[in-house]
């Protein structure tokens, strides 16, 4: 059975992941919106979105690529408000630079680091994921670690996406709401393995079974506690909807090779957001 699940969702990953966002070139014809989209991309590249220093940070030679021709766009904009008349082809062309610079960003060793880290507390519990792509998952790792140790940033740029990839695998591993003991099946047996799992240590659980345990998902964080097995016990006895199981479209990364764009899942957004509070502690009081 597991061999099964592992092969659809094998399936899945590469439809989603090969999945390319072709988006058009914005038109951009005056100092107004190419002001607009030099914001734009300074908060994505260079201040780390709109959460400051949430991340992803990119190296510090991208960053640097980035804030000149922003720098440049900028100067254009200031000419055009001054009241010279510059044409319409010059801001497009500013703007098409910095599409350009943002299919060269790469992404800083910071960020692999967040992801291993994530990704080597990883339990194989109960040989709960099947041994193949278990090893895939450790070769993978290994991989990872040399990248980081190698310094150079396109070899971790590479395989940090690798890596989040793969940590968006596993977290999708299994599609059965409420098979936490992966046999592929929903029953009682789930229920009392969950809470079996809790009172070693909820830690135990890995990824994939924090998310199917989650049956009545409500946005919030997806860390198991004894109201995961309340809302199996009440799906089992018919009183909540069995939901459409979401994390096929949330945790897959969609990998956009021609400008690294991709979403992130809660897990990855809670490390980020943990580091973001280590960082600027002085933002929450302390």
């Amino acid at each position: 059975m597991k061999r099964v699940i592992s092969f659809m969702l094998a399936s899945l990953i590469m439809l989603f992941s090969v999945v390319l966002v072709s988006a058009e070139t914005d038109i951009v014809t005056n100092a107004n919106s190419l002001t607009r989209q030099c914001r734009m991309f300074y908060a994505q590249y260079i201040s780390g979105g709109s959460v400051p220093n949430q991340g992803p940070y990119y190296s510090d030679s991208s960053v640097a690529k980035m804030r000149q021709i922003i720098q440049e766009n900028r100067a254009l904009i200031d000419r055009a408000e001054d009241g010279e008349e510059i044409p319409g082809e010059m801001f497009q062309a500013g703007y098409d630079r910095m599409v350009e610079v943002s299919k060269e960003m790469y992404i800083h060793e910071k960020e692999l680091k967040l992801i291993l880290e994530m990704n080597k507390s990883q339990k194989n519990t109960d040989n709960y994921f099947d041994e193949e792509m278990w090893q895939e998952y450790q070769s993978a790792i290994v991989e990872a670690e040399k990248a980081l140790e190698s310094g150079d940033e396109v070899t971790i740029d590479e395989h940090y996406y690798k890596m989040l990839a793969q940590h968006n695998r596993l977290c999708i591993y299994n599609p059965v709401v409420g098979d936490v003991n992966g046999d592929g099946i929903f029953n009682v047996v789930d229920v009392t393995y969950f809470q079996k799992k809790l009172t070693e240590g909820a830690d135990e659980l890995n990824y994939s079974q924090r998310l199917v345990s989650s049956v009545e998902y409500d946005d919030g964080e997806l860390y198991p506690r004894i109201t995961n097995a309340t809302s199996m016990q009440k799906l089992l006895a018919g009183l909540v909807e069995v939901r459409e199981y979401y994390p096929i479209d949330q945790y897959i990364a969609l990998i956009n090779t021609s400008s690294d764009t991709y979403r992130r899942g809660t897990f990855y957004n809670n490390a980020l957001w943990t580091r973001y509070h280590e960082e600027n502690q002085w933002l929450n009081g302390e």
